[in-house]
Parts: structure tokens; C-alpha cells; sequence
């Protein structure tokens, strides 16, 4: 009686379980590989970065944690869903005023801390980043009253530009606000050359409305509106045709006077002999 029992309850007790709760308990911990990713990898302060994750625990949450260099917090998204596949994404505003450096993004699963991943993105100030921005004006001499297209390139990605258009004295003749600059740094905008603007030329200025340093200009000139074609040249014509008219008709009495004088001459000529 002492033996069977014993032996029954040790061995069933111990190895069920040890057995299924090491092996539940690690595979389960393991089956993660939570990576993240940060698009672009250089910003400016005031731009969007999207942090996309995978790997992460189906159906739950994450934080979002942003550190500095010297692992100051300096900005934090909380509650991120995480889709049935692992994978989210979110955006965040880099702070203006942030520090050129390189920041360490976090995303940690809000119930398994050991569920996390990481990825950098630097910051660099925006006078330091190189663009080149240039502008040209399309067609480069109009009258008033006609259209011109300026296109932008070299302008900060996804940002927004004034023009302002100044005669040959500085003062302001025309403004088109927050002209749009797609993701490769390009814009292109129309503007009517206002009626009755003198002639000479203006000079038309892309600036970046977040970013004054990021500006280019390119000219224009202004000539006279000329006469209408229809009427200046009817006019001429209707004048030259009737002055050579009148000259016309004077030769032609003039010949038939002479010819008259001729005649009645060589009338009297005949009589006379």
C-alpha cells in the first residue's frame, strides 16, 4: 500500500508538471522578432516621421517612446494598435526647436516589455540641409494680361512656398500663397501678369514658408500691349489704298486732258492746211 502510492503521486506531480509549463512557457516567450523601421532617416525639426513595426504580438498595443542622445524622452505615443499580422504604423512630428542629432525611436509591447524594437532617425538643422533650390519663369518676356508658369525645384520635400512678384522699385505687384511642394521638392504654379502693369521687369521669388533661408528668384519682362492686329492694319490698308486711288484718278484725267489737247490740235491743224 506504502509503495503504490508513493510512486503513482511523485512521478505523475513532477513530470506533468515541470514538463508543460517550461515548455509552454518558453516557446511561446520566443515565437516574437518585433523590428522596427523609420522613414526618412534624416529629418528637420517640424517634419513627419512613420514608424512601422512587424513582428509584434497580434492584436495588442505598443508604445512609442522617442530618446534623445543623452536618452531624454523627448516625445511618446501611446496606445498604438497593432493588426492581426504584428505590423503598425504610425506618424510623429519631430518637436521644432529639437537638437540636430540622432534620436532612438522605441516601440514596446504595452503588456510584454520583452516584446520591443528600436530605429534612429537624425535630426539636422534646417540651414545646414542641402537643398539647392531654383526656380524658372516660362515665357520670360509677356504683355499685361498674359499667364506665366513658374516651376520650382530643389525645395524641401512635402513643404509649402510664397511668390511674390516686385517691379524694377521693390514694391509687391502679386502674391500666390501656399503653393504646394510635392515629395521630390517640385512645384509648379501659374500667374496672371495684372492688366495695365508698366512695361519692365519684375521679379518673381519662391520662398519656403517654414524656412525663409530656402528662397530662389528668377525675372520676367513686361513689354507694351501692341495695336490690334485687325484694326491697325485695316487702317493702313484702307489709307494706302485710297491715297493710291486718288493718285490713280489724277493721271487718268491728266492723260485724257492731254490727249483732248491733242486731238482738238491736230483738228485744227488739218482745217488749217
Amino acid at each position: 500500500g506504502v509503495e503504490d502510492g508513493v510512486e503513482d503521486g511523485t512521478e505523475d506531480g513532477v513530470e506533468d508538471g515541470v514538463e508543460d509549463g517550461t515548455e509552454d512557457g518558453d516557446e511561446d516567450g520566443t515565437e516574437f522578432d518585433p523590428s522596427v523601421t523609420v522613414q526618412p532617416e534624416t529629418v528637420v525639426p517640424g517634419e513627419d516621421i512613420t514608424v512601422d513595426g512587424e513582428g509584434f504580438i497580434p492584436d495588442s498595443t505598443v508604445t512609442i517612446e522617442v530618446t534623445d542622445s543623452d536618452g531624454n524622452v523627448i516625445g511618446t505615443v501611446e496606445g498604438v494598435e497593432v493588426d492581426s499580422d504584428g505590423n503598425f504604423s504610425v506618424d510623429w512630428t519631430v518637436p521644432e526647436g529639437t537638437d540636430p542629432g540622432v534620436l532612438t525611436v522605441t516601440a514596446t509591447d504595452e503588456d510584454d516589455p520583452s516584446v520591443s524594437g528600436s530605429d534612429t532617425v537624425t535630426v539636422v538643422d534646417s540651414d545646414a540641409t542641402e537643398f539647392d533650390p531654383e526656380i524658372t519663369v516660362e515665357p520670360d518676356t509677356v504683355v499685361p494680361g498674359e499667364d506665366i508658369t513658374i516651376d520650382g525645384e530643389g525645395f524641401i520635400p512635402d513643404s509649402t512656398v510664397t511668390i511674390e512678384v516686385t517691379d524694377s522699385d521693390g514694391n509687391v505687384i502679386g502674391t500666390v500663397e501656399g503653393v504646394e511642394v510635392d515629395s521630390d521638392g517640385n512645384f509648379s504654379v501659374d500667374w496672371t501678369v495684372p492688366e495695365g502693369t508698366d512695361p519692365g521687369v519684375l521679379t518673381v521669388t519662391a520662398t519656403d514658408d517654414s524656412d525663409p533661408s530656402v528662397t530662389a528668384s528668377e525675372t520676367v519682362t513686361i513689354t507694351e500691349r501692341g495695336p490690334a492686329s485687325g484694326d491697325g492694319a485695316s487702317g493702313d490698308d484702307l489709307a494706302t489704298t485710297g491715297t493710291s486711288g486718288m493718285i490713280g484718278l489724277g493721271l487718268a484725267a491728266l492723260l485724257l486732258i492731254v490727249a483732248g489737247t491733242g486731238v482738238v490740235a491736230f483738228t485744227r491743224f488739218r482745217r488749217s492746211s
